[in-house]
């Protein structure tokens, strides 16, 4: 029965080690889950933490509804209590809660779907000049990237304002002259039937101009429905975690923290849940050197660069090189 699995020692050293915070480098395959779900059956039944002290994120619903299955499945109705979500949904977890605190922030926001998300970007590049003809509208993810890439990069340079408008011109006007590889990622996408990266120069054009206008009409659309896109929830999230009363909050919640497809996760989002760490067990698990999230801002080297250098990791087991990184806990099976 699959209950009765039994981990090998290789596993058997990631579940047993709740002292030290770790780094497991991991790739698909592995047993990663398997192991993460043992460590979490280990920690609650060895009386390290309570369930609801348990914090498990990872990038997609798929691998978090995986995680959550074999919690429940290894660690009995107990792992029920256990946090595990997507970034993202944790992300509007605290919005929803901090809101009681905070009337900054909406109250108990919907989310848009990618679906309806799309439909919107393009019902709002078209009312701003963009041919309904246009190439970039035949592509499933050209927009919705360009917002992200906007959305993230006003969050990191902290600029707002009361005009909106104004303010992702600055946004964009800063990737443009001081990014380039950002600014040609941000106006490229994958045409499939050609089978090759193009871009769309009347896009391009329309957005030197209105750049600005584009993100602030698709923001305005959102508030008037008291709608989140996902990249709202990381960035509200991070603006809210400069409180430092918030955060505390936060903080005393969870002694352990899993982190799960790190390799996939933006350097804002990473900023997001490391604010966590000093009072956790943390343990990143992933793939490090595969990602295909560049253009969001995923960079699993300095990401692992960071988490090392500024959170001690006192056990070493095994090792692996690439490029400027020594992996910490290497871990193949």
């Amino acid at each position: 029965m699959t209950n009765e699995r039994k981990p090998n020692q290789a596993q058997m050293d990631v579940i047993n080690e709740t002292d030290h915070n770790l780094i497991l480098f991991a790739s698909a395959g592995t047993g990663k889950t398997f192991t993460v779900a043992q460590r979490v059956k280990h920690i609650i039944e060895s009386g390290r933490a309570k369930p609801e002290e348990i914090l498990c994120l990872t990038f997609t619903l798929k691998a978090a509804n995986e995680m959550r299955d074999d919690i429940l499945l290894y660690a009995g109705e107990t792992g029920n209590g256990v946090n595990t979500k997507t970034i993202h949904s944790f992300a509007l977890q605290v919005l929803k809660e901090e809101s009681i605190f905070d009337n900054e922030f909406y109250s108990l926001p919907g989310v848009y779907d990618e679906v309806d998300e799309l439909e919107l970007l393009r019902s709002t590049v078209i009312g701003i000049g963009l041919d309904e003809n246009a190439p970039v509208l035949k592509s499933r993810n050209a927009l919705t990237h360009f917002v992200s890439i906007m959305k993230h990069k006003r969050e990191i340079l902290d600029l707002y304002g009361n005009d909106e408008e104004s303010v992702f011109t600055q946004v964009y006007h800063h990737i443009r002259t001081r990014e380039p590889a950002t600014f040609e990622k941000m106006l490229q996408f994958f045409d499939y039937g050609k089978r090759r990266e193009i871009q769309d120069f009347s896009y391009a054009s329309l957005m030197d101009s209105s750049a600005g206008l584009f993100l602030h009409q698709y923001n305005q659309a959102l508030r008037q429905s008291n709608l989140l896109d996902f990249d709202d929830l990381i960035c509200l999230t991070h603006r809210l975690f400069r409180n430092t009363d918030a955060v505390a909050r936060w903080q005393s919640r969870y002694r352990f923290l899993i982190v799960d497809e790190m390799q996939d996760t933006s350097e804002l989002e990473y900023d997001v849940f490391r604010q966590l760490f000093p009072k956790c067990n943390v343990m990143m698990c992933g793939d490090f050197f595969q990602t295909i999230y560049e253009w969001r801002g995923s960079n699993p080297e300095k990401i692992l660069n960071e988490f090392i250098n500024e959170f001690p990791i006192f056990r070493t087991i095994g090792s692996a090189q690439k490029n400027s990184i020594t992996t910490i806990f290497d871990f193949y099976i």
